[in-house]
This record gives C-alpha cells, sequence and structure tokens, in this order.
C-alpha cells in the first residue's frame, strides 16, 4: 500500500540508513600561484574589457537591489559610456 500525502512513516520503514562518519573521496584541486588576477589593467583586451563590464554591471545592480533607486538611475547613466565601450571592445 501507497503513503498518502501527510501520512508519516513508522521508524525503519522505507527509510535509508547513513555512515554520517564516512569520509567522502574528493580530488585534490591543485594550489592556484599568486601571481595576481587580470583585470582592468590588464595587458589582455578581452581581460580588460570584461572586468569593465562586469564591475559596472555589479556596482549598478548592487546600487539599484539595496540602494536609492534615483541614485541607482544615476550611477546607470554615469557606467553607461563603459559599458558601452566595454561591450563594443568584447
Amino acid at each position: 500500500m501507497q503513503p498518502e500525502f501527510g501520512d508519516v512513516a513508522e521508524p525503519g520503514v522505507g527509510t535509508t540508513e547513513f555512515d554520517l562518519g564516512a569520509q567522502l573521496s574528493t580530488p585534490e584541486i591543485p594550489v592556484v600561484p599568486e601571481t595576481g588576477v587580470p583585470g582592468i589593467d590588464s595587458a589582455d583586451a578581452i581581460c580588460r574589457a570584461w572586468s569593465e563590464f562586469a564591475g559596472n554591471f555589479q556596482a549598478v545592480g548592487l546600487i539599484s537591489a539595496v540602494g536609492d533607486p534615483a541614485n541607482a538611475l544615476r550611477v546607470e547613466v554615469f557606467a553607461a559610456p563603459t559599458v558601452v565601450d566595454a561591450v563594443l571592445a568584447l
């Protein structure tokens, strides 16, 4: 007999036992050398354009979500030329 919605299963019936103390095997993650992160000052044009686009997009999104709507509109207009240039560069 199938349980109906809202039925409570009896303890030990239809449950799966887990060994919570078991350690899962995970692949080793290689250490990334600290050589810096390409960004706005990168010699790579794509990295530079993406950093400009993403940084402005995040800033406008953040102020739109938690800030004053009027300021969000001003920041969006202020960021527009940089965003357009970055999109064109991408």
